[in-house]
Parts: C-alpha cells; structure tokens; sequence
C-alpha cells in the first residue's frame, strides 16, 4: 500500500485497501491546554503522528484524525473544546460503523489523551452487542 490515509485514496483504492485488511488505524485527538508554550493540537499531532508511523510498520489504512476529545480538566482554558464522553462514544460508533459497512471489522485506537479511552471503550463495548 503507498498510501496510508484513507483520505488521501480514492473510493477504489479504500476498496481495494478493505480486500488487503479488515482493520483500520484511527488516530483521536484533543484541542485543548498544554501548557502556554505548546500548541492546542498537541495530542492530535502525536495521535496523527503515532498512527502514521504505525501504518509505515504494519501497512494498515489509517482514518481521518478525530481532533476532539474529552477535556474537561482543561475547559477553564480559551481555546480547549470539550466533548461530553457519551457524545463522543456515539461519535466513536459512527466513525466505526461507516468503516464497517465497507468492511472494516477491527479497529484500532490510538490516543495519547486518557480521558478518551472512556468513550473508546463504551463504544467499543456497544458494537460488540451490535455485533
């Protein structure tokens, strides 16, 4: 595979992709404070970063970068954007489902962020029961 984000292939080429594996890399993030000398996007860059360099190792797809997450410890500060853990465990399911109507059947998380793994693991744990 040359490419590893999927938002970089085309719809054949994610096809093709789903024949060659069924598990997808989704790198999720946060905006939020990081101390005044570093950027809001830091976990989004290191979970885009990680998963990039995970795909080089292992030749999965990696999903579009979620850059949200739950940041309530930060909410105090101008910038942060905070997502409840159930809004964002829905939103975890939708990504998942999308991706598995196509055929992604597995799919991997990957966060630098703590308070996501929450909403990763609830959604996670609910497709399951779906099936």
């Amino acid at each position: 595979m040359e490419r590893h984000l999927i938002s970089e292939m085309t719809w054949p080429e994610v096809e093709e992709t789903v024949k060659q594996t069924d598990m997808i890399i989704i790198p999720a993030g946060t905006n939020e404070n990081n101390g005044p000398h570093l950027p809001m996007s830091l976990d989004s860059i290191v979970a885009s970063e990680m998963a990039l360099r995970l795909a080089k190792e292992t030749d999965l797809p990696v999903a579009p970068l979620i850059p949200v997450g739950n940041s309530d410890l930060f909410a105090r500060y101008p910038g942060t954007i905070v997502i409840r853990i159930e809004i964002l465990a829905e939103f975890y399911k939708d990504i998942c489902r999308s991706l598995a109507y196509h055929g992604f059947r597995r799919f991997l998380f990957i966060t630098p962020h703590l308070p996501n793994l929450s909403a990763i693991n609830a959604a996670g744990e609910a497709m399951k029961r779906e099936g």
